[in-house]
């Protein structure tokens, strides 16, 4: 059983910061070993993972119930602590700085987690947005009194930042 939470955590891991589908997880599984998860035992260790504090899925929002834009529904795939996703990928802090576009999931991890206690602390929800249209945004803070904040995480570069305003305007 702790060789199939190990092959877990790793798929999350390759998947940090995504909305990688529990199917596409499971095939990552079993293509990595003999062995055949099925969708009923991921369940269970995902459950198990969440119960100790592992991992965290955001969720995502829907501004407008009746848009026309359909709204990806997948969760995003986060850690509780950046250093386990690492940790699971047997990664150092070379292998990322020597990777830029798999420093930039890890980073969007690590700065999710951080709004994630924010949010918490002002009692509110933290979620993610996207949609068929290719618009996106990382991280929605949305209060109760109805205030919202979006955020879009980057790392890397102008070029990269510039991306991420015109993804938010």
């Amino acid at each position: 059983k702790s060789e199939i939470f190990r092959m877990i955590l790793r798929s999350y891991a390759r998947n940090i910061s995504t909305e990688a589908r529990r199917k596409l997880m499971i095939s990552d599984i079993n293509n990595n070993d003999d062995r055949n998860l099925n969708e009923d035992t991921f369940d269970e260790y995902l459950c198990a993972l969440k119960d100790l504090f592992i991992i965290n899925d955001v969720d995502a929002w829907n501004p407008n119930l009746r848009s026309k834009t359909s709204i990806i529904t997948t969760p995003t795939r986060h850690f509780i602590d950046t250093s386990i996703a690492t940790a699971a990928l047997g990664i150092s802090p070379d292998d990322l700085l020597n990777d830029m576009n798999s420093f930039g999931y890890f980073f969007e991890d690590f700065a999710i987690r951080d709004l994630s206690i924010y949010t918490e602390v002002l009692h509110g929800n933290l979620s993610h947005y996207r949609d068929s249209n290719g618009l996106e945004c990382d991280a929605v803070i949305h209060l109760k009194n109805g205030k919202y904040a979006l955020v879009e995480i980057k790392i890397g570069g102008e070029n990269l930042i510039r991306e991420g305003e015109r993804n938010l305007l």
